[in-house]
């Protein structure tokens, strides 16, 4: 493999240990959320949870991908680079205090309306104190993330993870505060943290402002603004529609079946899209950018997919150890799910001309299309299938993004993309899964149809070597491998 490629993966391998850490904490959640709350209160922290997204989406309005991007502009300038960081901050933070002072006077109405009366006030609240802290904590890793910190992403995240399932322990399962405990929990740790990591680059960095960086920084961000309220609709248009059509309880479950189905792929996309957006800006303009990145595509898409067929066929065979009886429809929808989160992870990375060229204005196009065609197909699927109808719209909607986002892309920074090797990674897994969900569903999901099932998927790299997917540089990498350990 090139070196450009083994120094990609080497930081995704330590972003990745940060990640599995996250994956862990979220996975021990699970029982411990649905154990101590209905799924009425699960819905709703889930609806919660999507508000404070599209809070934060607008007062970011584009801001930090402008950071990541900005920043590269003037390599090895440190005066730059660190006006770039303190225009940044200020920037978030007279955005966060004029949208959140806009915003209160309509709490009733979000307390009625969305969340059917079901959380007081107080709850409401909580959620939005905890969106500044989880602003600042957000620019504070970016920076790590842009400077290739890996290490000190990491070690921050862990210590994240840690204190946060502490402090969901005592508060929501010992005291039994419920939904309050969630984002008490929330305040406590994320606001900790981020005084901590503000207060470090403040102290190690001579922070700077430039009001005419922030305006520059504005005008590259502000079209992201209505991507990210198109992309905000993509991702949560199926959890308003089954809330409009079955209620709380089948956002509880459909929720679950979604954070199972794309934990997996987060694990892979969160460490890589943190080495992304530098390794891209590196390598774009070399001899060989386009076939590199091309490459590198392919074989994150074949990790996404690996990990989605991994997660979809453990589903079934785990979920019912932890969680409540309740939640045991959940694990027949991860596989759509799980795929939807492919295709969602592959948008991240298929957009890259619009970003070298710095062409943000397309996004909202982008975003549109695909918005419509999610709540389109939520409107006809959902009130005839439920939630099965919610997974379909969900896996259609993704892969609208990804062709559509390609399309633009190309027109100033062109792909070579490997369609035969992709398409063979999906037709492999596709058939994989089949096997698997055979052997499961014939042996009355038995012990030994487990096991079965499991073994099963070996079938899914031998697909793979049959149908000559990997590269001659490859497979002496993979031999490589073998020969050392």
């Amino acid at each position: 493999m090139s070196k450009e490629i083994k120094k990609l993966a080497r930081h995704s391998i330590i972003y990745g240990i940060g990640s599995s850490l996250g994956a862990a904490g979220s996975f021990l959640l699970i029982p411990l959320y649905t154990h101590a709350l209905t799924t009425e209160d699960y819905g709703a922290v889930e609806l919660l949870y999507r508000l404070c997204s599209v809070l934060m989406m607008v007062m970011f309005l584009g801001v930090r991908q402008a950071y990541i991007r900005f920043f590269f502009d003037k390599r090895g300038d440190a005066e730059w680079q660190e006006t770039v960081t303190g225009s940044t901050m200020v920037f978030v933070a007279i955005s966060c205090a004029t949208i959140l002072a806009l915003f209160f006077p309509f709490e009733g109405i979000i307390l009625e309306k969305l969340l059917s009366g079901h959380v007081t006030d107080t709850v409401l609240m909580l959620a939005l104190l905890w969106i500044p802290c989880e602003m600042f904590l957000n620019v504070g890793l970016t920076h790590f993330q842009i400077r290739m910190r890996s290490l000190a992403y990491v070690s921050i995240n862990v210590l994240f993870v840690i204190l946060y399932l502490i402090a969901n322990l005592v508060l929501v399962y010992w005291m039994r505060l419920g939904i309050r405990g969630v984002f008490l929990a929330q305040i406590g740790v994320t606001g900790s943290i981020a005084v901590g990591v503000i207060l470090y680059i403040a102290v190690t960095s001579r922070l700077r402002v430039s009001v005419d960086i922030i305006r520059k920084m504005i005008a590259f961000g502000l079209p992201l603004l209505p991507a990210s309220f198109f992309m905000y609709l993509i991702n949560n248009a199926d959890r308003y529609f089954l809330g409009i059509y079955s209620g709380l309880q089948d956002v509880g479950v459909y929720a679950l079946a979604a954070k199972l189905g794309t934990v997996g792929t987060m694990f892979l996309m969160d460490p890589f899209l943190k080495v992304w957006s530098p390794f891209l800006f590196d390598n774009y303009d070399k001899p060989d950018g386009p076939s590199l990145l091309s490459r590198v595509l392919t074989l994150f898409t074949l990790a996404c997919v690996l990990v989605a067929l991994g997660v979809s066929v453990f589903a079934p065979i785990v979920l019912p150890y932890v969680t409540g009886a309740q939640f045991a429809d959940a694990f027949a929808l991860v596989p759509l799910a799980s795929l939807a989160a492919v295709f969602y992870s592959i948008s991240g990375l298929v957009d890259a001309g619009l970003l070298i060229e710095k062409k943000t204005q397309y996004k909202p196009i982008i975003f549109g299309v695909a918005a419509a065609v999610s709540v389109t197909a939520n409107v006809a699927l959902v009130p005839l299938f439920g939630m099965w109808g919610a997974a379909v719209a969900a896996v259609v909607s993704m892969i609208t993004l990804v062709l559509v986002n390609l399309h633009y892309s190309n027109k100033f920074y062109r792909l070579p993309i490997e369609w035969r090797r992709l398409m063979l990674v999906f037709a492999g897994a596709i058939a994989t899964y089949g096997l698997c969900d055979v052997i499961f569903i014939w042996s009355n999901h038995s012990v030994l149809g487990q096991v079965g099932s499991v073994l099963a998927m070996v079938s899914f790299p031998l697909l793979l070597w049959w149908g000559r997917f990997f590269t001659l540089d490859e497979i002496k990498a993979i031999r490589g491998v073998g020969r050392r350990r």
